[in-house]
């Protein structure tokens, strides 16, 4: 599977637990905001501040990203 890049994405969310991303192709894949300290301690405010970047997402608040192809490792995405 090829990287993903930000033309891939089709809308970024946050949910309960989670920053989500829903690529172009249908794929659906979830960071869980427990997993990174800075997410952990953000406010709702703070995590919806997002932007896509190159192969991330970047949250500007936090000084923080996540790369796209971490949403999509193992076992952490479901297919269309």
């Amino acid at each position: 599977m090829s990287e993903s890049t930000e033309k891939d994405v089709k809308r970024l969310w946050v949910e309960k637990g989670a920053i989500c991303v829903e690529l172009n192709d249908g794929r659906i894949g979830r960071e869980l905001i427990r997993d990174y300290e800075p997410l952990r301690k953000a406010t709702r405010k703070q995590l919806e501040n997002f932007r896509i970047d190159c192969d991330g997402v970047w949250f500007d608040d936090l000084d923080e990203g996540l790369e796209l192809s971490g949403f999509f490792s193992g076992e952490k995405f479901s297919r269309p």
